[in-house]
């Protein structure tokens, strides 16, 4: 008995051994989140994200609806360090009074941190996607 006392500590922290790096396939692996590879471009990510978390339900590309269209948003911040580790806090937490009073923002406690920067950077690069469809646009 007093072996096994011993042994399944030892057992316990070779299972979880958080000294272990995952590989490079595998970091934030979910399957139904991410199908456990990492896409090349974040922003595909986020844009992919933003639809699995259903932020849909409240925000459209570039139309005001319960929340600030995307491209609101995106025009709002100004490019900058921590820009999108802001609204990710935003994301996670939630806010209120920032686009008025009536609505707020709900805290989204499933959101990881990580999908949350990547959201937020889909969102931002939204700014220079419409300048540059507003250079390509035919008048």
């Amino acid at each position: 008995m007093k072996k096994l006392i011993f042994i399944l500590p030892v057992v316990i922290l070779t299972a979880c051994n958080p000294s272990k790096k995952p590989d490079k396939n595998s970091e934030g692996a979910n399957p139904i989140v991410n199908g456990g590879a990492k896409p090349a471009d974040s922003t595909t990510e986020g844009e992919r994200l933003i639809s699995i978390y259903n932020c849909s339900g409240c925000h459209n590309l570039d139309t005001n609806k319960t929340g600030p269209s995307f491209v609101a948003i995106a025009r709002r911040y100004p490019n900058g360090e921590g820009v999108a580790e802001n609204l990710a806090h935003s994301i996670l937490y939630g806010s209120k009074g920032a686009w008025g009073t009536k609505i707020a923002m709900p805290p989204h406690n499933n959101i990881r941190y990580n999908d949350a920067v990547k959201m937020a950077e889909y969102i931002l690069s939204l700014r220079a996607k419409e300048r540059e469809d507003s250079l390509n646009t035919v008048r």
